[in-house]
């Protein structure tokens, strides 16, 4: 109905600003563009017209309903001297029906209007494969770009300490000027790469929401399954019918050769009348008749015209026959171009896969004899390591190309693979496994000791410090780990259950390997953050032994338990101490990873409590001391650190905003809060196993005024 466009389009408008775009599988997004494009809603609109042209045509042939009202003054002899004047009122209802010509019109006209909707609806559905290929197109783009972007932000991190030691040997003679600034060009040259990337990537996620009407920045993108298995020359060439463009081209035919088929009039016209009239002579008697009329309507040159009208036809159905001739040649074309493409992309990929590997050879042999040699080893080093990052960033470059082949070839398929592969040998499938972790920490330059040592030089003045992230999402987007503050070198990063069993799938465990490593590479731990009171029970600890070996496959720094006796119910807190003694003892046999407790600074008063914790092989405790006066943190710490000098001991501080101001740093915003931090980390390094400060929590300081 007219109606529904509209009203459908409102309610996307409100969907599309209720509901975010963040990680999509890229069918979704091509369904909302199908949906939301404006040239697919053009598209549709012009099927609409045409649906609406073709309903008038329909409804225009058959009887027409005629009918006049006429009034006459007359004078009229009877006789030889006489005259007779009257005046006369008449009316006259009735029905016509075509004949011949205007019949054969009619009919032509609807069969036209039908072809018309026919042919729109393939147009559409041309519409809609293109806007899906913008789609997977843009998707793709953005899905390489942020890889191509982790990979010079690896190269990049390292670029402070290298242009020092740089600097360091020019100053000592050992190295010529000219040679300094080449060498640092490497940088300026990596980072023209990376505008240039966020400027495609920027672009791509413009066109995505221009599609899908939807904000689709930050997108976090998964690497679309695109089956190739059924994408042979035989199978994509017997599916030539399934092609829109050859589809229309198609029903073009079949519609002018209907139209061959209606007979020809030659301009003739005719049409049968029945009719009522009624007459009234004033003064005189009323009168009425009944009419029944053929009338018919020949040109001279009849037989000339319908001769042009059958040549007209057949000019039509040749010139659509050539037509579908042409669709079917461009369609056999494409699908040999990009087969053919499609193999020289698998070459492209294996070549530049070996090119990488023996550029990370090189690096890591020039890393060795950097360790052991002196000389010009290190500048060696850094040009094998630009090497690397050159080749890497071509690797990317020919999967992305071999990506947008293999989907060039499943729009041409026109439907998903079937569930088994045919026998048929697919195309060119090169191994598109995401970039290798150890490839970003070779990127990265230095070693992770190497790394915070240059951090802490680099940050004269900054006390280290340590967060509880407990939604990890933003720090896995691009960029998200730029935004923490230099001082940063520990993460306890938490999962919701969703983002675990995600983990399962091989891109969201790609994804948080790269994490890892570039996190590793900045010099930064990443700790394993798990935080349920009820753990402490017997009958919940199986759950989480089970999730502690679900994702022992990733190399986290460490394992970090946030459990405090004040969040069990008050029945189940008496036998805490035992049971978290137990459960630290478990957690310790399922894994080897140092193992934190993050619990309330007054369990720690008990000092036969620690002596069975760290027998149980509690490797830290992280003791919340959610307090703001400096002076009365130190007076609670300094007592603890002194009391278990076995044990490393690390604060924990709050800048939630939901706490008092007396529990939270919030409102003195996130300035004035890392130099309390920094003071207080002063004031406690003098104890040798104090293990710096944690934040309460990453999420609340970005959430602080600055």
């Amino acid at each position: 109905m007219p109606w529904r466009l509209p009203v459908l389009l409102l309610l996307w408008s409100m969907l599309s600003v209720a509901v975010p775009v963040r990680a999509q599988p890229l069918a979704a997004l091509e369904a909302w563009a199908v949906a939301a494009a404006p040239e697919q809603r053009l598209a549709e609109a012009e099927l609409e017209v045409l649906r609406q042209r073709a309903a008038a045509a329909a409804a225009e042939p058959g009887a027409r309903a005629f009918g006049s009202l006429s009034y006459s003054d007359n004078r009229e002899p009877t006789d030889d001297r006489t005259v007779r004047d009257y005046r006369q009122a008449a009316g006259q209802l009735g029905l016509r029906w075509p004949l011949l010509g205007d019949r054969q019109a009619a009919e032509r006209q609807q069969a036209d209007a039908r072809a018309a909707v026919e042919v729109a609806g393939w147009r559409r559905r041309e519409v809609e494969a293109d806007v899906k290929r913008l789609v997977a197109t843009a998707y793709l783009q953005v899905l390489y770009s942020q890889r191509r972007l982790r990979l010079i932000e690896a190269f990049l991190s390292d670029e402070t300490s290298a242009l020092a030691v740089l600097a360091a040997r020019q100053q000592a003679r050992l190295l010529l000027e000219a040679d300094r600034l080449g060498f640092a060009s490497m940088f300026d040259l990596a980072r023209r790469e990376q505008a240039r990337e966020q400027a495609l990537h920027a672009e791509a996620e413009t066109q995505l929401a221009r599609l899908t009407g939807r904000k689709v920045a930050p997108l976090q993108p998964q690497q679309p399954p695109l089956e190739v298995h059924c994408l042979t020359r035989e199978a994509l060439q017997a599916r030539a019918e399934h092609d829109p463009a050859v589809a229309r081209a198609a029903a073009e035919v079949e519609t002018r050769r209907r139209l061959l088929g209606l007979p020809a009039s030659g301009g003739v016209e005719a049409g049968l009348s029945v009719a009522q009239r009624y007459s009234r002579d004033m003064p005189g008697q009323s009168g009425s008749s009944a009419v029944v009329a053929v009338d018919v309507s020949v040109p001279l040159a009849w037989r000339a015209a319908r001769d042009a009208q059958r040549g007209v036809a057949m000019a039509e159905l040749t010139r659509a026959d050539l037509a579908l001739e042409s669709r079917l040649a461009e369609h056999r074309l494409a699908v040999e171009r990009g087969v053919a493409d499609l193999e020289l992309r698998a070459r492209d990929v294996a070549s530049a896969t070996r090119q990488r590997d023996a550029a990370f050879e090189a690096w890591r042999v020039a890393r060795l004899r950097a360790h052991r040699l002196d000389g010009d080893v290190l500048e060696r080093e850094l040009q094998t390591r630009y090497a690397l990052l050159q080749a890497s960033l071509d690797g990317i470059a020919s999967r992305h190309r071999h990506d947008l082949a293999r989907y060039g070839l499943v729009a041409l398929h026109g439907s998903p693979c079937a569930t088994q592969p045919t026998a048929a040998s697919p195309p060119g499938q090169p191994d598109t496994a995401p970039l290798e972790p150890q490839v970003l920490a070779a990127l990265s330059g230095m070693a992770p000791a190497q790394r915070r040592a240059a951090a802490v030089a680099a940050s004269p003045g900054t006390a280290p410090l340590a967060w509880f992230a407990w939604r990890i999402a933003p720090l896995l987007a691009l960029g998200g780990l730029d935004r923490l503050p230099p001082a940063t070198r520990r993460l306890m990063v938490s999962f919701s259950g969703t983002e675990i069993r995600a983990l399962g799938q091989p891109q969201a465990a790609q994804v948080l390997r790269q994490f890892l490593a570039l996190a590793h590479a900045r010099g930064l731990t990443v700790e394993l953050l798990l935080g349920d009171p009820t753990w402490v029970r017997p009958d919940a600890r199986p759950r989480l032994l089970a999730l502690i070996t679900q994702l022992r496959g990733f190399e986290f720094d460490g394992l970090n338990l946030d459990l405090e006796r004040s969040q069990l119910p008050a029945a189940q807190q008496a036998d805490w101490s035992q049971r978290v003694v137990e459960t630290i003892a478990a957690v310790r046999a399922v894994t080897p990873l140092p193992v934190a407790l993050t619990t309330h600074h007054r369990e720690f008063q008990d000092r036969t409590l620690v002596e069975q914790l760290v027998a149980a092989g509690l490797s830290e405790a992280v003791l919340m001391v959610y307090v703001t006066r400096e002076q009365r943190v130190v007076e609670i710490a300094r007592p603890l650190l002194a009391a278990h000098p076995q044990l490393p001991i690390a604060i924990a501080q709050s800048i939630e905003p939901e706490l008092p101001a007396t529990e939270s740093s919030h409102q003195l915003g996130q300035r004035a809060s890392l130099e309390r931090w920094r003071r207080l980390d002063t004031a406690l390094s003098g104890h040798a196993n104090f293990n710096g400060v944690v934040v309460q929590s990453w999420e609340a300081f970005g959430e602080a005024p600055p």
